[in-house]
């Protein structure tokens, strides 16, 4: 019988059928995608080395589609926001990923190559060698922290902790709930780490 002249898997295939998996299990197998692909896994094999790569692949698209996009025009603060934010909505929508892209190595072309543009934009603010990767992987525990934080429950204290005549129960009423809770506690972080890398800057200059 003759071979099919478009192949049956592609990498592009895997990596969606990928995400569709573990965004429905919160976990990811190589027999658990072979078996959603309707393929063996001797097939798989031959198109991805093993469960790293089809991380990677994940990873890039899942950047291609929401990833941020870095306009060398913008401050380094703007920058630091678009990154943070757009990396922690992406990941959000895949919590399960944010572990497991903070404990894996980058080799994803389109990911890689955006962060090598977020270090040019840090370094041309005058960061130093050793403080443009620090920033860079600051962000990412921000995002990662943030990305898992959109999953949390809409109080994330009980309504007693909430309504108690202290400090604690004072701060939460005058706190939003669920996502605008998120947003603003992720906002505050991002707002702070900016703030402390311009007075570090400032004080360099003087």
């Amino acid at each position: 019988m003759a071979r099919p002249k478009i192949p049956i898997l592609s990498r592009e295939r895997i990596a969606r059928a990928a995400l569709e998996v573990a965004d429905d299990h919160g976990r990811l197998t190589m027999a658990q995608l072979a078996k959603h692909l309707g393929v063996t896994s001797p097939s798989l094999y031959n198109h991805v080395g093993g469960l790293d790569e089809v991380l990677e692949l994940m990873r890039e698209t899942i950047h291609v589609e929401q990833g941020p996009k870095i306009d060398r025009s913008w401050t380094w603060q703007e920058v630091i926001r678009h990154v943070a934010r757009h990396d922690r909505d992406s990941i959000g929508q895949h919590p399960w990923l944010a572990a497991d892209l903070m404990i894996s190595q980058v080799t994803a072309a389109e990911p890689l190559a955006s962060v090598i543009d977020f270090a040019e934009v840090l370094s041309d603010a005058g960061f130093t060698t050793e403080e443009v990767y620090r920033i860079i992987g600051t962000v990412d525990l921000l995002t990662a922290g943030g990305a898992l934080d959109l999953g949390a429950p809409e109080r994330v204290y009980p309504i007693e902790t909430e309504l108690a005549d202290n400090a604690l129960g004072a701060s939460l009423r005058a706190n939003p709930k669920g996502s605008a809770r998120a947003d603003a506690v992720f906002a505050f972080a991002v707002d702070a780490f900016i703030e402390a890398l311009e007075h570090r800057l400032a004080s360099r200059a003087s």
